[in-house]
C-alpha cells in the first residue's frame, strides 16, 4: 500500500468521480447493542446527516494539518492512520443518521490484528471476485470471519466499501473520503463506527492498479472481548 503520511491533502471532488459504494453489518449477543441486521446502501459525500456538524473530508483535513488528529502525527503504518482517523470521529459529538442513531463522544478504539487479518482476506476476497457483499464467497459472514482469525466476543460489526476509479491518479488516502462516506451514512455505516460496545478495530485496503484504472475494496471490523 502506498504510504499516506506524505499524501495528507487533496480535493473533495477528487474523490468523488468515479464510482463506488458501501454496505454495514453488525451482530450483537446483547440485542440492546444492535438490531443483528446488515444494511447496503450508496452514501457519497453529499447532503448532510450529521448533528450537529457536518464533518466533511474538508474539515477532517484541516483538522490533521492543525494538529487535532491523535496520534496522525507519530503513525508509523496505515493502521495507525486509521486507527487515528477512527478515534478522532468518535471524540466529535457527532449523531448518526442511521436505525441505531448512536451518538459521540465514544471511548477510543485499540487496534486488534486478528480484526485486520479478518478484514484483509474479506477485501482480498471482494477485489479477486469483484464483488460487494458481507458474505463471502464461501458463504461466511463477518461473525464467521472474525472468529476464525481467533478473535472471539460478544459483538461484531463490519463496515465495507468499494471504489473504481478510472483514468484518476492513484492519491493513496482515498479511504480518507470513505471514512467520512460511512459518517455521513444513513445505512449503518455510522453507528458501526460509532458504537459504544466496540472495543477493537482492524481495517485493510485491497487494491488493483492497471494503468491509471484502480479498484478499491474497503473492510472494516470492528468487535468486543
Amino acid at each position: 500500500m502506498v504510504p499516506v503520511k506524505t499524501l495528507l491533502f487533496f480535493l473533495i471532488s477528487a474523490f468523488i468521480i468515479g464510482c463506488g459504494g458501501e454496505n454495514a453489518y453488525s451482530y450483537s449477543e446483547n440485542s440492546d447493542a444492535s438490531d443483528g441486521t446488515k444494511s447496503s446502501g450508496n452514501s457519497d459525500l453529499q447532503g448532510s446527516t450529521i448533528d450537529p456538524e457536518n464533518e466533511t473530508l474538508t474539515k477532517l483535513n484541516k483538522a490533521i494539518k492543525e494538529n487535532k488528529v491523535k496520534g496522525w502525527g507519530s503513525a508509523k503504518s496505515n493502521k495507525d492512520y486509521y486507527l487515528a482517523v477512527a478515534n478522532y470521529l468518535r471524540s466529535l459529538p457527532i449523531k448518526c443518521n442511521d436505525s441505531r442513531a448512536y451518538s459521540g463522544p465514544a471511548k477510543s478504539l485499540k487496534w486488534n490484528e486478528q480484526l485486520m487479518q479478518a478484514a484483509k482476506e474479506h477485501s482480498d476476497d471482494m477485489l479477486g471476485k469483484n464483488y460487494l457483499s458481507h458474505e463471502g464467497s464461501d458463504g461466511s459472514t463477518p461473525k464467521i470471519r472474525v472468529q476464525n482469525s481467533g478473535f472471539s466476543g460478544s459483538y461484531y460489526a463490519e463496515n465495507l466499501a468499494y471504489q473504481k476509479k478510472s483514468g484518476i491518479p492513484y492519491n493513496g488516502n482515498e479511504w480518507l473520503g470513505r471514512f467520512i462516506a460511512w459518517i455521513q451514512s444513513s445505512s449503518g455505516h455510522c453507528s458501526n463506527l460509532m458504537s459504544p460496545y466496540s472495543e477493537f478495530m482492524g481495517m485493510y485496503e485491497s487494491k488493483s492498479k492497471k494503468g491509471r484504472n484502480v479498484t478499491l475494496y474497503w473492510t472494516q471490523d470492528f468487535g468486543k472481548k
